[in-house]
């Protein structure tokens, strides 16, 4: 496995004639097989939540192993996903139950290594931390961690976080070392919470985007 691995594929399934249809039966299983190779690259608990196959939604997928960074994590972006099954998910997750759900809106969220930017992380290098920076917040004291999502998706670099509103649900985190090579805590995060794993969706009804993830660091 290489030290970092990022990829991403956009692909539409188009309802049309046969020829059309066969293409992209083809480039489904392209698709997949590329997806589930990445996905196969980490513990089958860690993405278990993850779909066992991508089937005809526009996706985008990042796959990270940056150790140096306490960076370790798989993302699926969904878009243009019909309402139906959007409704569709949120009553499964209401069935199957989360650890806590937060609103991208929040003023507090727990990210883990807020401090990341598409500059750092595009240039592997570690952040500045300015002297004096709050790590420890208070507000974090009963929450769980969830991704920085720094967002690669679009040509001019927009976090969708500023333009959109998310619904974000955590089925685990724990503390903890769950990578070989992330032996050294990060320095970003709170030191209860120096190393460990979370894992969860996130959901845009308005923007019909549905967002798998999993981070390590």
């Amino acid at each position: 496995m290489k030290n970092s691995i990022i990829l991403f594929i956009f692909f539409f399934v188009f309802v049309g004639c046969k020829k059309e249809l066969s293409f992209n039966e083809e480039s489904v299983k392209r698709m997949n097989k590329s997806y589930l190779e990445y996905k196969n690259e980490y513990d089958s608990l860690m993405v278990d939540h993850f779909p066992i196959a991508l089937k005809r939604f526009e996706n985008s997928l990042s796959s990270n192993t940056d150790v140096r960074k306490n960076n370790i994590g798989l993302y699926l972006y969904q878009y243009n996903i019909p309402k139906t099954e959007i409704d569709s998910i949120v009553s499964y997750l209401s069935e199957r139950g989360y650890r806590d759900k937060y609103n991208s809106k929040e003023d507090c969220l727990f990210k883990v290594n807020p401090f990341e930017t598409i500059e750092s992380l595009e240039s592997y290098d570690k952040p500045k931390l300015k002297e004096g920076i709050e790590i420890e917040k208070k507000c974090y004291s009963n929450k769980l961690p969830i991704p920085n999502f720094v967002d690669f998706q679009q040509d001019s670099k927009i976090d969708i976080w500023k333009d959109d509103e998310f619904d974000i649900y955590v089925f685990e985190a724990e503390k903890g070392i769950f990578y070989k090579g992330l032996e050294i805590a990060s320095e970003q995060m709170p030191k209860e919470w120096g190393n460990g794993y979370s894992k969860g969706m996130a959901i845009s009804q308005q923007h019909k985007i549905v967002i798998y993830w999993m981070v390590i660091w």
